[in-house]
């Protein structure tokens, strides 16, 4: 393994591990010449010993396409065998996943598209290039929202003799497992091809449904049972690219690539692209013998295209949300609404640009920043109008609430209507929290998280309920500890969803040190708060840690006297 802050061929300064996997270890690194942040990956000596090192390095080294890294160089050090490429910001598809972030439809299909656009790319090649890993974790999710293929640097060679062979459960069609009789007659680069596209499909089942394909084939749940739930157009496509003989599948990933391009969405976004592009197909038509047609059409492709991309970083700035990355969502979103400004403007797209201002309202919500909360809130519902979203209403009351209007709060919650039935018990709940009914606070978010359809509204409420508690705990009359014993219940379950929000922790440590204090001196023992107040800190932290939470120095103030008592000690 590499030594951080050695030097590569007196060129990569290695700054870190990124990922090791099967097929090796992965370097985040800094080309010293052109103080460019770069990956270099280590190939695994398993894979390495079969690699045509020249082959491979002029293939590669002259791919050129927009969801791919660039390959830089390929280096041959003491016998071991380096991929130096484009470094990736961002997540991967995977992280996303493994949080049970629910993707929407819109980003289903266009992931899915740019995915079999960066595929076909490949195997266009010649020789064909052929991936035979795709899976969430090579994925990544770039800050634009667009998609980038990684680990494609092994797979060269398809009519080699012994082609390197990836599998990994789930995601590898039943040749590439080895299945007795499927895909032994076809040519190596064939099986390759259809294994790759298996292998699409698997991975657009993971987004649709949530969860990975059972890696026994014979137990995978057919994407047909989530009919309703997805639509159809998508689930025939990846019941197709899935099918376990490969003849049965798409022969091509041009083939499955044009049945996602005329995939017909029905979210309003996408109704609305559509018809820009309806707009222009109609005026190509008309104004075709005319030259004036050609200035004309061309403003409106670019409107279009300038739309679509705007919809595209919206997608991303909304996993930044999910993942209650406050500060990053307010930057991004606030970099786009700029971006926006100097290309002329939201004319046809005030739905994205509403959108996007809800998200970072959202982001000064969750930092504590009321008056800037509002302030964007009320933004986006003037840019929605009559087509604003009732969560904009929900989150709009909150921040009301929270900013001690609560007379406003409940105006807004009387004249919208529309809200749904787990909406109203969580502004209901944030209400009575305002005005210090904790019991009922308590109550109205319990029952707002039970009908939640929304990963969001379940994770706030269970966050609001713990509070609730905890303050209830404290007043006359209460079984602290029983009540106690609830709050910790619900941050458990916040917890194993994987939250990263600080407030998890720091409540967690509240709640164990209030129980601390119900002991005997004897028995007391500090150390889960400490633990606790530890992770809060660090999540606090990773979200830039620059808001002033009431929380955070509350919990300051705990540790000082938990040092200053000699309940904890600087070693421990």
């Amino acid at each position: 393994m590499l030594k951080t802050g050695s030097v590569l061929n007196d060129t990569y300064e290695i700054l870190g591990v990124i990922g090791q996997g099967g097929g090796g270890i992965v370097y985040q690194a800094m080309h010293l010449r052109l103080r460019k942040p770069v990956a270099v990956k280590k190939v695994a000596d398993s894979a390495a010993g079969r690699l045509n090192l020249r082959g491979e390095a002029d293939i590669l080294k002259n791919l050129h396409h927009t969801y791919l890294p660039r390959i830089y160089d390929f280096l041959e050090v003491a016998g071991e065998v380096f991929t130096v490429m484009d470094y990736i910001p961002g997540h991967s598809l995977e992280y996303y996943l493994k949080r049970g972030t629910r993707l929407t439809m819109r980003q289903v299909t266009v992931w899915s598209r740019q995915l079999c656009e960066a595929v076909a790319y490949l195997h266009s090649r010649r020789p064909p290039i052929l991936h035979r890993d795709i899976k969430p974790s090579n994925i990544m999710i770039t800050p634009e929202g667009n998609v980038c293929l990684i680990d494609f640097n092994i797979s060269v060679g398809a009519e080699a003799a012994s082609p390197v062979r990836a599998v990994s459960a789930g995601y590898s069609s039943p040749e590439q497992c080895a299945v007795p009789g499927e895909g032994g007659r076809l040519p190596e680069e064939k099986k390759g091809e259809l294994s790759d596209i298996y292998s699409i499909g698997a991975t657009m089942y993971h987004m649709v449904t949530g969860m990975r394909p059972d890696r026994d084939f014979r137990k995978i749940v057919p994407i047909e049972a989530y009919k309703g739930r997805v639509p159809d157009s998508l689930v025939r496509i990846i019941s197709k690219a899935m099918a376990f003989r490969p003849k049965d599948r798409y022969q091509s990933v041009l083939q499955l690539l044009g049945d996602l391009t005329r995939i017909g969405e029905h979210d309003s976004r996408r109704k609305r692209i559509r018809t820009i592009r309806t707009v222009c197909i109609s005026l190509c038509i008309v104004l075709a013998a005319a030259a004036a047609a050609l200035l004309t059409l061309n403003w409106y492709r670019t409107r279009m295209e300038r739309t679509e991309r705007y919809a595209a970083r919206a997608d991303q700035l909304y996993l930044y949300a999910k993942a209650e990355e406050y500060d990053q969502v307010i930057r991004f979103g606030m970099e786009i609404l700029d971006e926006a400004s100097l290309e002329g403007g939201w004319k046809g797209a005030m739905d994205i640009k509403s959108d996007i201002e809800y998200m970072i309202a959202d982001g000064y919500l969750g930092k504590e920043e009321y008056d800037q909360a509002i302030l964007y809130y009320e933004q986006a519902l003037q840019d929605a109008g009559d087509s604003a979203d009732p969560e904009i209403y929900r989150d709009y009351a909150v921040a009301l609430a929270r900013k001690g209007r609560v007379t406003e709060a409940e105006a807004v919650l009387d004249s919208y209507g529309d809200m749904n039935d787990a909406d109203v018990l969580y502004v209901r709940a944030e209400l009575f929290m305002a005005d210090g009914d904790y019991e009922q606070a308590a109550e109205y978010a319990d029952r707002a998280a039970e009908g939640a359809d929304e990963e969001l509204l379940d994770k706030r409420a269970g966050l609001l309920r713990a509070s609730a508690l905890i303050r209830l705990s404290g007043e006359e009359g209460q079984d602290s500890a029983a009540v106690l014993n609830e709050a910790e219940t619900s941050l458990e379950a916040l917890i194993r969803q994987g939250s990263e929000n600080y407030r998890v922790y720091g409540l967690m440590a509240v709640i164990l040190c209030e129980e601390q204090e119900l002991l005997p001196l004897e028995s007391r023992n500090y150390q889960a708060v400490k633990t606790y107040y530890d992770q809060a800190l660090a999540c606090y932290e990773k979200n830039g840690g620059e808001d002033e939470s009431s929380l955070m120095a509350a919990l300051e103030t705990i540790m000082d006297q938990l040092y200053d008592g000699g309940w904890l000690s600087e070693n421990q």
